[in-house]
């Protein structure tokens, strides 16, 4: 895949990111913008245009960390629609779901590296 940012590297409200590439032969492309960057606290990202995906349509994903009693709370969601397209939709009806778990457990494993003892997640989500 071949990334590339804005001046903001996809590190601030409004920054935006695109991704293009083929997977299985299959030309890919998206692009997505930060609604939401209050670091350390949160992150949200969603899909912009008319994304070309294999498994996903549309998506928001992100992630929110907030005190707790004796530590902090990860919570990690991903919200998807199917794709488009007779074959893209079959394709994500059989694998989105388990698709979205391996992307939300990667982001909380990511937490949980960034933050060492944090311990067990309250909360993953990942939803159509």
């Amino acid at each position: 895949m071949d990334i590339s940012t804005d001046e903001g590297g996809f590190q601030r409200l409004g920054s935006r990111m695109q991704l293009s590439g083929r997977a299985f032969g299959v030309p890919l492309f998206l692009e997505e913008e930060i609604t939401d960057y209050r670091p350390p606290q949160a992150k949200v990202w969603h899909t912009l245009g008319t994304p070309r995906l294999l498994i996903f349509g549309h998506y928001r994903m992100g992630f929110e960390v907030d005190a707790v009693a004796g530590g902090s709370s990860l919570r990690v969601f991903l919200d998807y629609d199917l794709p488009t397209g007779v074959v893209k939709r079959l394709l994500g009806q059989l694998l989105a779901p388990a698709y979205a778990r391996w992307c939300v457990r990667n982001m909380v494993a990511e937490g949980q590296n960034r933050f060492p003892g944090s311990g067990s997640p309250e909360r993953q989500t990942a939803n159509s």
